[in-house]
């Protein structure tokens, strides 16, 4: 038996492309959004579990198995229930699909500076107001714990994943706190700003085993 331990909720966060990006989801789930910028577009997506069968994932593609085929991003790669690529390695059970949470918006050239080439920064956050995972705060009205201000404009990069988010363990193995109970203290949560909200909230873990539940209030 131990204490009750503390924990705090926070973002991830990215600096890619000249500019910043945080996330607009708490937890360690927020670690699993990547970003890119690929053919004139801006891609977020979030990566999801997959069973164990699964060697080997490349976080970001569309893998169907209808049963008799595999296709890849709807290109057919294979006409049995083995996929091997350099990217991904798995072997069907039966008919699967895996399907990241993607969303593209489209990116417009920045002509305003003829010494750089690149993408309108303040046009890509606008459109990020209806994201579901990511925003763009500006430097530092915005979040005053973000780093340096945007260049001129954005700048390709390719596939990179957010960082820096933490939140409640993801199983009990390590919150025990008396006979048959497992307790933690939520002490607070970061706002797209860099504040913390006090929660001060106490959860249990419910579910039929340590690793098996989720984290209720109490």
């Amino acid at each position: 038996m131990s204490k009750i331990q503390n924990f705090s909720t926070t973002r991830s966060r990215l600096y890619a492309g000249g500019t910043y990006f945080k996330s607009k989801i708490l937890g360690p789930d927020a670690n699993k959004i990547f970003l890119k910028i690929e053919n004139g577009q801006f891609v977020v997506g979030r990566t999801v579990d997959y069973p164990e069968w699964v060697m080997k994932y490349d976080g970001s593609s569309q893998i169907i198995f209808d049963g008799n085929q595999i296709k890849v991003n709807q290109s057919i790669v294979s006409n049995s229930n083995v996929l091997k690529t350099l990217e991904n390695r798995m072997i069907f059970p039966g008919p699967f699909t895996i399907q990241p949470e993607l969303e593209t918006y489209e990116l417009i050239i920045d002509e305003t500076d003829p010494q750089n080439s690149g993408f309108n920064i303040s046009d890509l956050r606008s459109k990020l107001a209806i994201s579901k995972l990511v925003c763009m705060p500006e430097r530092p009205n915005e979040d005053s714990t973000a780093n340096g201000v945007d260049t001129a404009v954005l700048i390709p990069f390719g596939r990179v994943f957010m960082s820096g988010a933490t939140g409640l363990p993801n199983d009990a193995q390590q919150c025990d706190t008396g006979p048959f109970k497992h307790l933690v203290r939520l002490v607070g949560m970061e706002n797209i700003d860099g504040t913390f909200d006090n929660t001060e909230q106490i959860l249990i873990w419910d579910g039929p085993n340590r690793n098996i539940g989720k984290w209720i209030p109490y």
